[in-house]
């Protein structure tokens, strides 16, 4: 998912590397960061970005509880926890603060991904 933040005229992106077959329960979260300018033709990793997830039910709004908001590992990656308890549509949403201040538009947290369980 790619955004952009008007306020410093930088687009960014938001790369889901995992869960890539997420199952009913608890699965690891896997996220990449990068921003680029208005031509996005060079890509930079942010490593001091800070997260936070919010997971609930598409069609219903119920949130759910254990989810663990991600933190950057040593190779660049966030890692974190989300709770999908049942089969479902499941929306993972996910707040980013970078440089002092919310990059993600809030509320509703954007950019967002949906997960199946089937």
């Amino acid at each position: 998912k790619y955004f952009y933040d008007l306020s410093d005229t930088t687009y960014y992106t938001l790369t889901l590397v995992k869960p890539f077959n997420p199952l009913a329960g608890l699965n690891g979260l896997e996220l990449l960061l990068h921003k680029s300018n208005v031509y996005q033709l060079e890509f930079e990793q942010i490593r001091d970005a800070q997260m936070y997830i919010g997971v609930y039910k598409q069609d219903s709004l119920y949130s759910t509880g254990g989810n663990t908001d991600p933190i950057i590992g040593s190779d660049g990656i966030y890692r974190g926890i989300i709770n999908v308890p049942y089969t479902g549509s499941w929306v993972v949403a996910d707040t980013i603060l970078y440089n002092g201040r919310i990059i993600t538009n809030n509320p509703p947290p954007i950019p967002e991904f949906i997960i199946n369980i089937e």
